[in-house]
């Protein structure tokens, strides 16, 4: 239903007289969009399509079982494509894999980091996708998305406290910009939540336990999935 939703906002566009250059899709709840922009006519060749894999893991990647496959010709998907010849088709093992025909049909293939694509088209990181991998590698590339190193702390407008970075200055005044923003970061959730949000103060004492100022407290960041890989990196 969301693929066939974003499928049909794309093809609406034909109402204003105007096409987006790229779609660009992530993880399995979006991986028919590249599928279906194919099965719609022309309208829509000139449409580039980019598909994002966070993660491979067989439980990301899109898995239900074979019989559903049938579910998905109402959205025009011909019978056909369940195993072609090719074996590119949506089958795996027996089960119906939407990530699998997302990495067929996209034009361009991204993962999160160019060390995670090469490890993808291995096995077992690539969830038994590897071999499809490979045989797309061509198109497949990783995008860094986390900070790199073109991220510097002494322009960062979202600072409070801009500091030089390490290799440029005394590790002494690296530690007093670093101690200045975690106050204010501190200070941010003591303020009373404004109406109709919810209590950053609430939320601070229960999940991140910053309503002390307190420059030498721990603060430790994370954004990610509370998924057993994810959780044993961060612990």
């Amino acid at each position: 239903a969301f693929a066939a939703a974003a499928n049909e906002m794309v093809r609406g566009l034909d109402q204003v007289n105007w096409h987006p250059d790229v779609v660009h899709t992530h993880e399995w709840q979006a991986a028919l969009v590249p599928v279906l922009m194919r099965r719609n006519g022309q309208e829509l060749d000139e449409t580039a399509t980019v598909h994002t894999m966070h993660r491979l893991d067989e439980a990301y990647q899109g898995q239900f079982p074979g019989e559903w496959f049938q579910e998905l010709l109402v959205l025009g998907i011909g019978p056909e494509e369940w195993d072609p010849p090719d074996h590119d088709g949506f089958e795996f093992y027996g089960a119906l894999n939407l990530t699998k025909r997302a990495i067929v049909e996209a034009d361009v293939v991204t993962t999160v980091s160019g060390y995670y694509a090469s490890e993808t088209q291995s096995t077992p990181q690539g969830g038994r996708l590897d071999g499809l991998l490979r045989k797309y590698a061509g198109k497949c590339l990783g995008i860094e998305h986390a900070l790199g190193p073109q991220w510097n702390p002494s322009t960062d407008p979202a600072l409070t406290t801009p500091f030089v970075p390490f290799s440029d200055e005394s590790p002494e005044t690296v530690s007093r910009g670093k101690q200045a923003n975690k106050l204010a970061l501190q200070q941010f959730f003591r303020q009373p939540a404004s109406d109709g949000e919810a209590s950053r103060r609430e939320a601070a004492e229960v999940i991140y336990g910053l309503l002390d100022q307190d420059p030498a407290a721990p603060l430790v960041g994370f954004a990610g999935r509370l998924v057993p890989g994810k959780v044993e990196m961060f612990l």
